[in-house]
């Protein structure tokens, strides 16, 4: 293995260290990382030794090196991409949503074409760069999980302690009535006694007014702790009220917190539709409907012809706008049930729940002649697009979504291939 080998290798081990200890990934973070590897400061002194051997060759072997420096720099560059494309393919679970799927594939690209070694080595920072949005992307969204559970546990043990402190008290009311139950079954037992017993009118009368008089005492003060504890228990529960309201509050908040992110990873930015990720949950949900309740469902996938064109011509900004108003006239070509949502670039794509094949080719035409008789402005030009459909409706042998994707996937190639601006179904 030869220098430049050794020093990718312990470059992607690095990264490798920071992804697995979810440690922020800066430039100062990295060289302190890096310097502290003994492997890269004997590798370092190893081409210092190199170089200073070679220097005092001279130019002996000048002409042999010349007529192997192309193989040289072509085997360098080689292997370096294949480190950065190891780097990438870390990067890939953290992918969230289409800007950072269209950035990292931006730096696939770049890192693939790239030929000149230095060039290629300068979009190091890159590739540190992305790495670093998408770990700290990966932090956030569990610092929000980690908040959210402790939200719920704590709330819980609120609601515990209070629950708890209230099962307390009715114990404590059961075992005071039982008690005051059983002084005065005591006193009436006495009174029964007395009078059985061979005592004189003046005698049981003085015992049972006594008697009574116990038992009025006994039950003035019973109302009274009564009242006392009633009104602690008025107010516990008044605690418990608070609390749960508080707790459900927070609960409320919580879930708007959890649902504003949950639209913020399934949306795109750019059209207000729904992104690639919110389609595949979408035409998960619409197959496990299709195999227990046979409710059939459409597929449309659409692609802008020459949409490049359009870009060159006008500029992204007009693109972007262009984009924007063709998710517009589509969705309102759509039914209210139907899902619509960006798949990549300039390709839509729609759920038609319940249609089966000839409601589907009637939508998929609609929305055609819709975006044919749109007219884009930019400035003071104007210029109309055009777009090719797929169509394709679930069918029994559809075991998973892919097959019927494949499906629509190939009808818009056969539009595109028979000349555009058409719809195929398969």
């Amino acid at each position: 293995m030869n220098n430049l080998q050794v020093l990718a290798q312990i470059f992607i081990e690095t990264l490798k260290d920071f992804h697995t200890n979810k440690q922020p990934l800066s430039i100062d973070s990295l060289y302190k990382a890096l310097v502290a590897k003994q492997e890269l400061s004997a590798l370092l002194g190893n081409t210092a030794v190199i170089k200073s051997s070679d220097h005092i060759a001279g130019h002996a072997n000048d002409s042999t090196s010349n007529n192997n420096i192309s193989d040289k720099c072509y085997l360098h560059v080689t292997q370096v991409r294949s480190r950065f494309l190891e780097i990438l393919d870390i990067c890939t679970p953290l992918l969230d949503n289409d800007d950072d799927t269209q950035r990292f594939n931006r730096m696939m690209k770049i890192v693939i074409d790239c030929n000149p070694l230095e060039i290629l080595l300068s979009h190091g920072v890159d590739i540190l760069d992305l790495m670093n949005m998408l770990i700290e992307n990966a932090i956030r969204k569990l610092n929000y999980t980690n908040d959210f559970l402790s939200e719920l546990i704590n709330g819980l043990a609120r609601v515990e302690q209070q629950l708890l402190s209230y099962q307390t008290y009715n114990n404590e009311i059961h075992s005071n009535d039982n008690a005051f139950s059983d002084e005065l079954l005591l006193h009436t037992k006495d009174m029964n006694h007395i009078l059985g017993a061979n005592k004189t009118f003046s005698e049981v009368r003085s015992f049972i007014v006594s008697k009574l008089s116990i038992i009025a005492e006994s039950i003035v003060k019973k109302r009274h702790e009564d009242e006392l504890k009633l009104k602690a228990a008025e107010e516990r529960m008044n605690e418990l009220q608070n609390c749960l309201r508080t707790y459900g509050e927070e609960i409320l908040q919580v879930r708007e917190r959890a649902n504003a992110l949950e639209r913020e990873v399934l949306l795109d930015e750019l059209m207000g539709i729904s992104n690639r990720r919110g389609y595949e949950l979408k035409i998960i949900e619409s197959f496990r409907r299709y195999h227990r309740h046979q409710e059939f469902f459409g597929l449309i996938l659409m692609d802008v012809d020459d949409f490049k064109a359009v870009n060159d011509t006008y500029g992204h900004q007009a693109g972007d706008r262009c984009l924007r108003e063709i998710a517009k006239a589509i969705s309102f070509c759509l039914r209210k049930t139907d899902f619509l949502a960006r798949y990549g670039g300039d390709e839509i794509i729609a759920i038609l729940p319940g249609a089966v094949a000839g409601e589907t080719m009637k939508i998929a035409e609609k929305i055609r002649i819709c975006i044919e008789k749109t007219v884009f402005w930019h400035k003071q030009e104007h210029f109309s697009v055009t777009i090719s459909i797929g169509v394709a409706s679930v069918r029994a042998t559809d075991e998973e979504p892919g097959s019927l994707f494949s499906r629509v996937d190939s009808a818009i190639y056969e539009a595109k291939k028979c000349g555009r601006n058409r719809i195929i179904e398969l």
